[in-house]
């Protein structure tokens, strides 16, 4: 799992890095780095998801009803 969770920190590093340099270069239009930002933050929360999504699967077919 926390190699899983490298990824995931190493996007939001960039992502951070990312949204602050906008914020200093406000120019008060939507930019193709606000979508490139945007659908990188989406890529991140569907992995998160997919992570857990299957960590809970394989935790639920572990166990076994008598």
């Amino acid at each position: 799992m926390l190699e899983d969770l490298t990824a995931i920190h190493v996007l939001a590093a960039y992502l951070r890095g990312c949204v602050d340099r906008l914020r200093r270069e406000q120019t008060g239009a939507l930019s193709l780095e606000w979508v490139a930002v945007i659908i990188a933050a989406l890529a991140i929360v569907t992995a998160v998801v997919a992570i857990i999504r299957s960590k809970a699967t394989a935790g639920a077919n572990k166990i076994s009803i008598p």
